[in-house]
């Protein structure tokens, strides 16, 4: 029984960290319904395993939080704060009842098992085996439909999921609705994997969660999986070794680079990814600009009015 609200906890903390990674109307209720339900743990479990680090972490992000939309005269951001808060003092009480170690271990167990269960299955099969879940779970998001926070496909006037097509190109998006997001998730397991437990790069669920990763197609992804093995190979102790791991890695990081995920994203001008890819230097160049000019309070979670007003500056306007 301990062992299964154990997994209940980490699950719920995943898919509040990753499924609700967008801000949309439900988000509030879910998020309050998690909370009580850590809470009600929380007062059942006997002895809190505390630890100083995930508290002052709490302490000083949920200062912040309340705080800042005062300093900045920017109210709107409150319920957007609201959320984040919410989640940072969930995240550490579920700490306190597992304990990092544990937390560790039953996050990378889920992870990999989520991981053999999904490499590369169809989005619109997953979709159909979310059908029978509570449709109060669902949301919207711009374009987006999430149902039941786990699977989603993209709405427009010429894409639903009545006419979906199942030959479309899709990333590997987990249960989190999009593989750049998923990427993260796998790359903290395979660090988890590696680092905590010691295991090898060649390990089997280095292995599979390395496969997962490269499935995603994200780039972002791909540059942590090539610094984590990178820093995985430097590390190895024995000599040959880790001369067997470099004459098998190096060649595959360099196909991973000279793939058409990367080389479209770049170097592709006709394709979307290389619009993505431009839109977000842009985003990126605008960022940077509004951190020169406001670099200790910044403007403020959700002030897309102001927001606007660096972009047309700096950018001439961008998504």
């Amino acid at each position: 029984m301990k062992k299964l609200i154990d997994y209940i906890l980490v699950i719920l903390s995943i898919l509040v960290s990753g499924s609700l990674f967008y801000s949309t109307y439900n988000d509030d209720l879910f998020l309050v319904v998690y909370f009580l339900f850590v809470v009600s743990i929380l007062l059942i479990k006997k002895r809190l395993i505390f630890s100083k680090y995930f508290f002052y972490y709490a302490i000083i992000s949920l200062s912040y939080l309340f705080i800042h939309p005062f300093l900045l005269n920017n109210l709107s951001s409150i319920s957007i704060n609201f959320g984040y808060a919410l989640k940072i003092l969930s995240f550490f009480f579920v700490i306190s009842i597992l304990g990092y170690n544990n937390f560790s271990k039953t996050y990378l167990d889920i992870i990999f098992v989520l991981s053999c269960l999904i490499i590369y299955l169809d989005q619109v099969f997953l979709f159909q085996l979310s059908k029978p879940l509570p449709g109060f779970l669902t949301t919207f998001d711009k374009n987006i439909l999430f149902e039941n926070y786990i699977f989603f496909a993209k709405l427009t006037a010429s894409l639903s999921y009545e006419n979906f097509n199942p030959d479309t190109f899709i990333k590997n998006p987990g249960i989190f609705g999009e593989g750049g997001l998923y990427q993260y998730f796998l790359n903290i397991a395979l660090i988890i994997n590696l680092y905590f437990y010691k295991k090898s790069i060649l390990s089997f669920k280095s292995v599979i969660l390395i496969i997962s990763i490269l499935t995603t197609f994200s780039t972002v992804g791909y540059v942590i999986l090539i610094t984590v093995i990178g820093f995985s190979i430097m590390s190895e102790s024995a000599e040959k070794l880790r001369k067997l791991k470099i004459v098998l890695v190096i060649p595959s990081i360099l196909l991973l680079l000279s793939s058409g995920v990367i080389t479209n994203k770049l170097f592709n001008i006709d394709s979307t990814a290389f619009f993505s890819t431009q839109r977000r230097i842009l985003d990126t160049v605008i960022d940077s600009n509004i951190i020169k000019e406001q670099p200790i309070l910044g403007i403020g979670l959700g002030n897309i009015k102001e927001w606007q007003s660096y972009s047309a500056q700096y950018a001439v306007g961008s998504s």
